[in-house]
């Protein structure tokens, strides 16, 4: 299992990085992705819960984790192959 963190500009990919499960669990992941949203954001909205880590609600099979607005930060777990598959079609 992979975590893929994606980070966006609006709708521009501006960070790719794929970290082992056995590197980081998913407290670890949100850590992570608080820190990355909070490097484009004041004080004051980190106060207002801007960075805060937000999981995906919607019943999905996946875990996916995503903070920031713009630019944000999406976190979500793979399975290897699934990865491998994709990589391979590019």
């Amino acid at each position: 299992m992979v975590w893929r963190i994606v980070g966006y500009d609006s709708a521009i990919e501006i960070l790719q990085q794929e970290i082992p499960l056995n590197e980081a669990d998913e407290p670890r992941i949100s850590e992570i992705l608080r820190s990355l949203a909070a490097e484009h954001l004041t004080s004051e909205e980190i106060a207002a819960g801007l960075a805060d880590v937000r999981r995906d609600a919607t019943g999905g099979n996946r875990i996916a984790l995503m903070a920031g607005q713009n630019p944000h930060y999406i976190a979500g777990l793979f399975r290897s192959d699934e990865l491998a598959k994709e990589k391979k079609g590019r």
